[in-house]
């Protein structure tokens, strides 16, 4: 099972509300990077649909929190992220329509997206903390937003930290040893452009199934993907 596989879940009648968020969310904002699990945000009332539903595709559940579930299976890893009604309302109602491939869903407006990676940066995960950052700059400078507005002072001062940016000591491994030579040119990089090209969701989607039968050794395992998840509830 692939993302329109998930999406046609949740349109199953009756349909189930959810939002597409993680790797995909930002994608479609103007990310696009690899990314090998398929993540909703639901209500949690509905929790029970999704868990019946996931589990009759022969889904099986690995592991649960109060703020996060996940799933396995032969394709692509499913998570689900619970909040409560009165977040998902709000996320919801500023929600933005995507196409992926054939289908539509869902997707958090940018600033929502951004509170939500900040949430995930604010946890000091050590083994994410980079690539959310990641995913924080390159929406910045993407979509040209000043931080010096009081908006988005008040989105960063709010779902951030202060070292919220910082890399986590944990995730730095020494190399000292059987360091290769630096003493090399390198091409001039005039005319290189330092964003990602903005490609299709459905190239995004191609590209991710070629990686996934090229590199299946760089594929997070179960384990590593919960890791990854925060124990607290995001709340708006």
């Amino acid at each position: 099972m692939e993302l329109p596989d998930f999406i046609q879940i949740g349109n199953q009648a009756p349909p189930l509300r959810f939002l597409i968020i993680g790797g995909w969310a930002v994608g479609a904002h103007g990310n696009p990077r690899a990314t090998f699990d398929v993540d909703f945000m639901i209500r949690r009332a509905d929790r029970d649909g999704w868990f019946e539903r996931a589990m009759a595709c022969g889904m099986k559940l690995f592991r649960e929190s109060g703020a996060f579930a996940q799933f396995t299976q032969a394709g692509d890893a499913f998570d689900l992220m619970l909040v409560a009604d009165q977040t998902f309302g709000k996320m919801w109602d500023a929600s933005e329509a995507r196409a992926f491939g054939e289908m539509k869903a869902r997707v958090p407006c940018l600033d929502h997206l951004l509170a939500l990676k900040l949430h995930a940066l604010r946890q000091n995960l050590a083994h994410r903390t980079s690539k959310d950052a990641d995913d924080v700059e390159v929406l910045l400078r993407r979509h040209e937003i000043n931080l010096g507005d009081s908006h988005y002072k008040t989105l960063f001062l709010k779902y951030a930290t202060a070292n919220s940016m910082k890399p986590s000591s944990e995730s730095s491994v020494s190399r000292d040893a059987g360091r290769p030579s630096l003493e090399f040119e390198l091409p001039n990089p005039e005319g290189f452009t330092s964003l990602p090209t903005w490609v299709s969701l459905e190239r995004m989607l191609k590209g991710i199934r070629q990686m996934r039968a090229w590199f299946p050794a760089g594929i997070p395992t179960p384990e590593e993907r919960w890791q990854a998840k925060t124990t607290q509830e995001f709340k708006l």
